[in-house]
């Protein structure tokens, strides 16, 4: 079975804002390298947004 994930790219869960330790830019890069399928979303709603 394919390696799929779906990263949630456009509410407050991925902002520098709230995440200012993270590089999002990189950590997408990373995984569009180790998995077959990487899907973006604007929210996942599953925060609390």
């Amino acid at each position: 079975m394919p390696s799929r994930i779906t990263a949630c790219r456009g509410c407050s869960c991925s902002t520098e804002r709230k995440h200012a330790e993270v590089d999002h830019d990189r950590q997408l890069e990373v995984m569009h390298s180790r998995l077959e399928y990487v899907k973006v979303a604007y929210c996942l709603d599953a925060c609390e947004c």
